[in-house]
């Protein structure tokens, strides 16, 4: 669907809202559940020998949407497709890294499927490993909303890099291995398609990276 070719009642319509009333409360509550938390509204870690302190500074992000007609101020996780986000301006808007997932795995299923003879197996192929991989290099934007993962450090939480690792390692064996390429109808990928995937996934970080540094900038 061409979104940008649409007026707003189009697009209200085609996501099951109204510009005016939004969302109903039980609908919302139903597509929170089907959809999930907007994974980036919030998310701040604090190391355990400094929780107490860490706990009295922790500020919860939240939302301006319209439901049932009415101004509702939300935890920014809430959001769901439909709801009516009303925004002044300086606000952060309560949208997560799912667009820019969305994105790169279509650009790379184009890049394969429009690129060669492969056809749309090999396409498909691509694009379910490079969700995967944008999604576990999202892990590392999603430990700070604002401070830098070189602020951070890189190495400084083992256990995301073990969950990483663990997950490129099942993602491999359902790429590369033949019986689990018969279940899950994939296709071994190239080298040159391996350093696409990888390239989609610094990019992803390098663009929450820069959003980070500009909310900072803004925050002075």
């Amino acid at each position: 669907m061409h979104w940008w070719a649409l007026t707003e009642d189009e697009i209200a319509k085609a996501l099951g809202t109204d510009l005016l009333t939004g969302l109903s409360q039980g609908d919302a509550e139903a597509r929170f559940l089907e959809q999930g938390p907007n994974a980036l509204g919030f998310v701040q870690e604090f190391r355990a020998e400094k929780s107490l302190e860490a706990l009295k500074k922790l500020s919860t992000p939240t939302a301006r949407v319209i439901r049932e007609g009415a101004r509702h101020l939300i935890p920014a996780v809430s959001p769901v497709t439909g709801d009516i986000v009303e925004l002044d301006a300086g606000d952060h808007v309560p949208a997560d890294g799912r667009l820019l997932l969305a994105l790169l795995t279509l650009a790379a299923f184009a890049w394969v499927y429009f690129r060669g003879p492969e056809g749309l197996d090999r396409a498909r192929s691509m694009a379910f490993f490079v969700l995967a991989a944008t999604q576990l290099a999202h892990a590392f934007n999603a430990r700070s909303e604002r401070q830098s993962l070189f602020q951070i450090g890189w190495f400084t939480n083992r256990w995301l890099w073990g969950a990483v690792a663990l997950s490129l390692g099942l993602q491999w064996i359902i790429t590369f291995w033949p019986p689990a390429q018969h279940i899950f109808k994939t296709q071994p990928l190239r080298m040159e398609e391996l350093g696409i995937a990888l390239g989609a996934s610094l990019l992803l970080i390098a663009i929450v990276e820069i959003a980070k540094r500009l909310r900072r900038r803004t925050a002075l």
